[in-house]
């Protein structure tokens, strides 16, 4: 799938939360968006998943906008979308393999292809071991593991993770960054959004943007990263 934003900008009320977004994913690849905290992520990666629309500019999917595609176009487009939230929204009474049987069922699957890829998913993701156990239990990580399931199972297009990384340390960050990425593969496009300026190294060959007061830029030309840690601008 490939979704552009062209000149887009997000307010609420006199509040300009992003402005004149320039941003292209065309089929697969990794995308990075850096920011400080309150920068736009959250309102970019919303964008992007289609859950808010742009109150001035262009935001297309395969050329076609989102406000003008009919219910059922519209529904296909947010289908082939998976979110990893910043705060995850499972049923937490739930089990991990029960909460992504649900978001199979969300994007149209039987009963039993949501049986079979969510097994599948288990075993890419190293949590076949766990799959029965409430995601209520489950430390940072695994929760985080769960999520991505959820947000590949169906044959999604674009994994759009916000931030749910900068809380997982390390090992277990490269494990989940890893096993997201042979995931994603040569068959999605990954647009990951973080306040750690480190997490981009843990990607392979990824496009880097800076989001700074809702405005995003090439990182390349902003200053890099070792300079920014240096005069302690650490986001």
């Amino acid at each position: 799938m490939n979704v552009d934003i062209l000149d887009a900008g997000y307010s609420v009320g006199s509040h300009e939360i992003l402005k004149n977004v320039q941003l292209s994913l065309q089929g697969a690849g990794i995308t990075v968006v850096r920011g400080k905290s309150s920068s736009g992520k959250t309102c970019l990666a919303r964008l992007i998943c289609g859950h808010i629309p742009p109150t001035v500019g262009v935001r297309t999917f395969n050329g076609k906008s989102l406000e003008r595609a009919s219910r059922s176009e519209a529904s296909a487009i947010r289908a082939s979308i998976g979110y990893v939230e910043q705060v995850f929204s499972f049923v937490e009474h739930y089990s991990a393999f029960d909460n992504v049987l649900l978001a199979g069922g969300a994007r149209r699957l039987s009963k039993s292809d949501a049986t079979m890829q969510t097994l599948e998913l288990f075993a890419d993701l190293g949590l076949s071991h766990v799959r029965t156990q409430l995601v209520s239990t489950m430390s940072h990580w695994e929760r985080t593991l769960v999520a991505i399931a959820r947000a590949c199972i169906g044959g999604t297009k674009v994994v759009v993770v916000d931030q749910a990384f900068d809380a997982c340390d390390d090992p277990s960050l490269r494990t989940a960054t890893e096993a997201l990425q042979r995931l994603c593969g040569n068959e999605r496009a990954l647009v990951v959004t973080t306040a750690d300026l480190q997490l981009e190294t843990l990607f392979s060959s990824p496009r880097v943007y800076e989001l700074r007061d809702g405005s995003l830029g090439d990182v390349s030309k902003l200053p890099s990263v070792e300079s920014q840690i240096q005069n302690g601008e650490m986001l």
